[in-house]
């Protein structure tokens, strides 16, 4: 944990999009840079990756979350290049529990019924449209809400209006709804 980072404390993280130099090939420059907050908590980020978004763009995959009072959320952000700088394109739920404050209400034998859940999503990219600008995302959403079995598959549209993917309510909840 970074040096007087406290649990709401987001990680900063640099994006660079390298392109070859154009007086010397043997080099890179930066051809895009952005410095940005909100990912991560006590000032780490769990993961963050390259990944193929559409067949000629790339961008970053975030993978972060944070744990409270019993709940735990996880969190996939795709961020892509815009201009000179980068933008945020989607914001989801990698995964969602509240397991934690459960075990607490039971010992206190005041659990509303039905009221934990515990969730995952998982995202992949449906590549079979080889003239997408960005190739639309499933995700595929899977465990137990509520008193309820959740298996279920969402299509994310790529709005190339805006440079970014139509997320729902449904995969930035916090809770069973």
């Amino acid at each position: 944990m970074p040096d007087d980072a406290g649990h709401a404390t987001s990680a900063r993280i640099d994006f660079f999009l390298l392109r070859p130099d154009a007086s010397d090939a043997s080099r890179v420059a930066a051809g895009a840079r952005t410095h940005m907050a909100g990912f991560g908590s006590t000032g780490d980020v769990a993961d963050v990756e390259v990944r193929r978004l559409g067949p000629h763009l790339h961008g970053f995959v975030v993978e972060d979350g944070f744990t409270a009072q019993g709940l735990t959320i996880g969190n996939t952000s795709l961020v892509l290049p815009d201009g000179g700088t980068f933008k945020l394109a989607a914001s989801l739920r990698s995964s969602l529990d509240n397991l934690g404050a459960m075990a607490g209400c039971a010992e206190r034998d005041d659990c509303p019924p039905d009221a934990g859940y515990d969730l995952t999503f998982q995202v992949d990219v449906d590549a079979r449209d080889a003239s997408a600008v960005a190739w639309p995302l499933r995700v595929r959403e899977r465990g137990d809400a509520c008193g309820q079995r959740i298996d279920r598959t969402h299509e994310v549209a790529f709005d190339t209006s805006t440079m970014a993917w139509r997320v729902p309510p449904e995969l930035q909840r916090d809770g069973c709804d």
